[in-house]
């Protein structure tokens, strides 16, 4: 297979460490699903890991001279690591840095951890299909996989937007009384001019042992 492999090749995955170590907004903003288990090398594994527990211990990211120390003191630490390489990689890294602006990486880098994740993914429902065939499991695994990246921004619509705008259209009525779902309940129908429309939000509010649970299981009859 070749390294360049839906355009996650190794070099973009270095340019992903390098934003990560070099721009600290892009670190906060990735830290939690760009992860070090996503590399395929295990040197950049490392590199991303040591990153990681830089920030975590610090609330920064390293500078270059606190990142190539951490990194040399960790291949002291093993003797039988290939010295070499780390040293190539980490000049490679720190060259990135000082000549790359990142902002095709940041769009990159959301996508390469979602990949990553739905290829984890794959792979472990493949072996719980093996083991127990449990289908609301593998369902539940690729879902958490795809959704990588998303904010809770992203989901969904924004029920403070356009208020005003949306409840004009209500009164106007045009189709929406046709196709909304009554409540059960004659005056909140009346109320919400016919129940509740196709992507809107009711919330049943009150205090405890006041009927909450019996109004929406006559919603739910609806």
């Amino acid at each position: 297979m070749s390294d360049d492999t839906y355009g996650y090749s190794e070099a973009i995955q270095k340019k992903i460490i390098a934003m990560m170590l070099f721009d600290s907004a892009s670190y906060v903003q990735n830290a939690e699903v760009v992860l070090p288990e996503f590399f395929d090398n295990p040197i950049l594994q490392k590199l991303a890991d040591i990153v990681k527990d830089f920030f975590e211990k610090y609330s920064k990211t390293p500078t270059s001279d606190e990142f190539v120390q951490e990194v040399l003191s960790f291949v002291d630490s093993n003797k039988k690591l290939p010295r070499a390489e780390y040293g190539d990689i980490i000049e490679e890294i720190l060259t990135i840095g000082q000549t790359e602006t990142f902002e095709y990486v940041k769009d990159k880098a959301i996508e390469f951890a979602r990949f990553q994740a739905v290829k984890a993914a794959l792979i472990e429902s493949a072996d719980t299909l093996q083991k127990s065939q449990d289908y609301g499991k593998i369902n539940q695994q690729i879902n958490d996989a795809m959704l990588i990246g998303e904010s809770h921004a992203d989901i969904g619509k924004d029920y403070r937007a356009d208020t005003e705008d949306r409840l004009v259209r209500r009164r106007l009525g045009s189709d929406r009384a046709t196709n909304a779902i009554q409540t059960g309940i004659e005056e909140v129908d009346h109320r919400l001019y016919g129940g509740l429309g196709e992507g809107e939000m009711g919330i049943i509010m009150g205090p405890p042992k006041r009927g909450k649970s019996i109004a929406a299981v006559v919603f739910g009859k609806g």
